[in-house]
Order: C-alpha cells, then structure tokens, then sequence
C-alpha cells in the first residue's frame, strides 16, 4: 500500500518479505505475472513461499466465478500445500473436473527454460526421424553382370554363413 514504509511502487516484494516474516507461508493468487516477474519470483523462492496461482483467464471472471473455482479446488489445494515443499508453485486449472489436479508450475525464469528447451532440440535428433529415414532405405541393387552374386543380408552386408560362399551365374 502507497502509505507503508517500504512501499515500492509496481512491486510485491515487500509485502511478501512482510507476510513470511510474520510467519505466513502460503499464498494464493490471481496475480499469474509475479512468477514472471523476477525480483518477485526471487522474493517468493527466498521467503520459502508455496504459491498458489490461477490461470489468467480468472482474472476475467466476477467475484462469484472467482470464489465458485477456489471453493470447487479448495480440499486439492489444502492436501497439495500440506505436502508441497517450500519456494514450490502450482496452477489451478478454469475447469470443473472431479478428479482434476493441479498443475506444476516452475519457479525458474520462463524465458530461460524456453531457450534451453530451444537448445536441447536443437541438439538431440528425434529418434523417431532417424528409424523412419533407416525404414526408407532402399535395399542394395544387385548387379548381375559382375559374374557372381555374393549372399548379402538386408542391410547390404555380407551374411556370416556366406562368407566366402558366391553364387555363379
């Protein structure tokens, strides 16, 4: 609030350092931009803070909607915060599901992990295009016209029972 004493526009670290000082180490919100906001990620991560988001299109929703969800989610959300480990985040889902769960969220930088995700695919070729590009392989051609026809298995080599073993024409 502007009149506190360590007011800091456009930020929620003080009241965060404020609520964990006075022992509190839960908090859910609507606010889906403090986790992409560093200094108050780092804030809620150092303050051992489990935090509770929902998904942006909440905050779109009337105050009934808002309370329907949270009342809907409440019993998950208790069990997840009784055995969440401190500096944790986790997403309730805009949905009714009956066996529904949360959803992880990660207290790193969003930016950061995209751009490593990025780079892992960059570097590990998909397993399932190389088998297919293996499965496309045409088989070798035989050339009849060398005078003989050596026993080849269908990769092209050499079979071990025909080694040294040609067919004449």
């Amino acid at each position: 609030m502007p009149g506190d004493a360590d007011y800091q526009k456009n930020s929620d670290v003080p009241w965060v350092k404020r609520f964990a000082a006075a022992g509190g180490r839960v908090i859910i919100t609507g606010d889906t931009e403090m986790k992409n906001a560093a200094h108050e990620r780092l804030a809620l991560i150092e303050a051992g803070m489990i935090v509770v988001f929902f998904e942006k299109q909440w905050s779109q929703w009337d105050f009934w909607q808002k309370c329907a969800l949270l009342l809907f989610w409440w019993g998950r959300i208790a069990k997840r915060v009784k055995r969440a480990r401190k500096g944790s985040f986790c997403k309730v889902p805009c949905n009714w599901q009956p066996k529904g769960r949360l959803l992880p969220v990660s207290n790193k930088d969003a930016k950061k992990l995209k751009i490593e995700r990025q780079l892992v695919a960059k570097r590990k070729p998909r397993r399932r295009a190389i088998i297919k590009h293996v499965a496309r392989k045409p088989p070798r051609p035989i050339d009849p016209s060398q005078g003989s026809l050596e026993l080849v298995d269908e990769r092209g080599k050499q079979s071990g029972e025909a080694k040294g073993k040609t067919l004449e024409k």
